[in-house]
């Protein structure tokens, strides 16, 4: 193997044969896992990609099939995978059978030589014995000779002109991209573990961000800078900032503050040196480490999924497409969003500009920046959740839980994109405040005008509403605790009586409720007869949780307002306006009549009216 520097960048099947390239798959990794299924489609989508492109002008020969990214680092001569080693050995296991066919594959495959499996004898001796035509096996990992056999079978298919050709375009076409890592990674298995965090935690897509990270890498300058932007917003487990306990939240927010204004390569720094364990400003002279420079030491990682089990209201793949969409000016709609069209996307938008792919990079995080900074994230403990935002506005405390709180509502509400690209589009412009107020009144704006006020109250009604309007309703009933005014001399008393459930409402968290409570029941049997339209009315509705809705059913009234009392005293409502149904016929009962669902209806779409008119 070759004993010279690492190689790094795109490899393809003939550029690690021309180069020497080995590989070593350690022993903390995984078996092989592959099924002879997964090894079947992987064939079957590269014959369909050669056949696409096979008009191609000779100019066009490079068109890769990019088969991801490895993650390896320097190991004695060979690359030590980190990650990667499934797709290194379906290769190997290829070029046994393609080596049949092309003296090119039987030199990648060097007699199962170019990748060691250390300390999996069976293994090393399968792959060895490829080269004598042993295929069967009795011990160890059999998807390996199933692999072998799906290979065989789907060259079988094929007449011998169209095996060369197929053989011979993998042999130069199939790219994958070797990020390699400081050589002292191997020496702390933490520091692995923390970079695992980092490029995992993108989700159920990470094969697709895999495809796209290499298609957008392909043939950019700066790689390093590129990688390392991609790698830091990926990671959406907790915000680029790791909140220190010796920081007050005021001193974080200012810290993000100052993030927010920096150029990239000062961010980035900035983001470096803040999570570093080991700070020593002092002894850098001003100049930030690179990351072959930082130390490996050990830590600790007893929460993979970020501190207090936090959640962004968005995923990765979906950021992404929203960066697209703001870079771009697209106005893109659902359709857009897709994220199983994730890649379609950037090939239509993006790749086709190589261009203009560093300044993608720049605004992807610079909108990250501002995710974490103005958008709330989600916090989960158990059942119990709630949610936080990072930035503070000065002493504003009653603003600062209106935009946070009319965020969350939106967030169980909206599709992400209808709102999150308003405000962080707002917030991107130097020239708008960044008051917490400011922020919200673009909110609000833009949610009237995409959900303009009811025609008629009949479009309220059961079989006809918007769940929208309950989750708006409760933001604005909220409002009312969160930012109270003086109530009119009729409605003192009642005003009296929501303010002893202040607490119990301040506390109020939005969830995705969607079950449609009829407090009045729709089968009457325990209760007095009404009108249809009456139970269907507005003012009888209320939206709360499906296994909550299954316990109420159709209860008495009176058991149902007992269960509003008691989710009031344990501050877990469910709904703001179950529970001023219940407060306005508090002490009787049986007052819950057409006539008080009328009123309240009434009193609801006043206030409804209201959030419409507010300065």
């Amino acid at each position: 193997m070759n004993t010279n520097k690492p190689y790094s960048g795109k490899l393809t099947p003939e550029t690690i044969v021309k180069n020497d390239v080995g590989f070593m798959v350690p022993l903390y990794q995984r078996l092989f896992a592959w099924s002879k299924d997964e090894v079947a489609e992987l064939l079957d989508d590269l014959k369909s990609h050669f056949e696409k492109w096979s008009d191609a002008e000779p100019s066009d020969i490079h068109f890769p099939y990019y088969l991801g990214v490895v993650t390896t680092v320097p190991f004695k001569e060979r690359h030590c995978l980190v990650d990667g080693q499934q797709r290194c050995t379906v290769l190997m296991i290829m070029a046994s059978v393609f080596g049949r066919i092309s003296p090119e594959w039987k030199a990648f495959f060097e007699n199962g030589n170019r990748l060691e499996l250390f300390a999996r004898e069976d293994d090393a001796k399968f792959l060895k014995g490829l080269a004598d035509g042993i295929t069967q096996r009795k011990n160890g990992n059999t998807l390996m000779a199933e692999a072998y056999m799906a290979i065989e079978k789907f060259l079988a298919s094929m007449d011998s002109e169209q095996q060369k050709s197929f053989v011979d375009g993998c042999f130069s076409r199939i790219t994958i991209l070797n990020s390699i890592l400081p050589p002292n990674y191997l020496l702390e298995p933490s520091s692995l573990n923390r970079y695992f965090e980092i490029m995992n935690s993108a989700g159920v897509s990470l094969e697709q961000h895999e495809v796209l990270k290499v298609s957008l890498l392909s043939e950019q300058k700066d790689q390093t800078k590129l990688l390392q932007i991609w790698n830091l917003c990926s990671d959406f487990s907790a915000p680029l900032l790791r909140k220190k306990e010796d920081v007050n939240e005021k001193e974080y927010s200012d810290k993000y503050l100052e993030l927010f204004s920096q150029s990239t390569e000062e961010a980035i720094n900035t983001i470096i040196q803040y999570n570093n364990i080991s700070e020593k400003p002092e002894e850098s002279d001003g100049l930030y480490p690179t990351i072959a420079e930082i130390d490996v030491e050990p830590q600790e990682f007893n929460n993979l999924l970020g501190e207090s089990n936090e959640r962004s209201v968005l995923s990765f793949p979906e950021f992404l497409l929203l960066t697209l969409d703001i870079y771009k000016n697209l106005n893109g709609e659902w359709k857009f969003y897709k994220v199983d069209e994730l890649n379609e996307r950037f090939k239509e938008y993006l790749l086709n500009a190589p261009g203009a792919i560093p300044g993608f990079y720049d605004k992807l995080l610079k909108l990250r920046i501002a995710l974490d900074l103005y958008v709330i994230r989600r916090r989960i403990d158990g059942q119990e959740s709630d949610y936080s935002l990072i930035f503070k506005d000065q002493d504003n405390k009653a603003d600062n839980d209106c935009l946070e709180q009319y965020e969350a509502m939106l967030s169980v509400s909206t599709p992400y994109y209808k709102w999150l690209k308003g405000v962080l589009e707002y917030v991107l412009d130097s020239q708008n405040g960044k008051a917490s107020s400011d922020i919200l009144a673009v909110l609000k704006t833009r949610d009237n005008a995409q959900h303009p006020y009811p025609a008629s109250v009949s479009e309220l009604s059961y079989g006809n509403v918007d769940r929208y309007w309950f989750w708006r309703l409760d933001y604005y009933l909220w409002e009312q605790i969160a930012k109270p005014k003086e109530p009119e001399d009729d409605n003192l008393e009642k005003s009296r009586q929501i303010q002893s459930y202040r607490q119990a409402i301040f506390d109020y968290t939005f969830r995705t409720n969607r079950s449609i409570e009829h407090l009045h029941p729709q089968n009457e049997a325990n209760n007095s007869a009404w009108d249809r339209a009456e139970i269907d009315s507005f003012g009888n509705l209320a939206m709360i949780s499906q296994s909550f809705n299954s316990q109420q059913s159709n209860e008495d009234v009176h058991v149902k307002f007992s269960r509003i009392e008691t989710q009031a005293r344990n501050k877990a409502l469910q709904s703001i306006k179950l529970l001023r149904m219940y407060l306005s016929v508090k002490g009787n009962p049986d007052g819950w009549s057409p006539e008080a669902a009328k009123k309240h209806e009434e009193e609801m779409m006043k206030v409804l009216y209201t959030s419409y008119i507010q300065d």
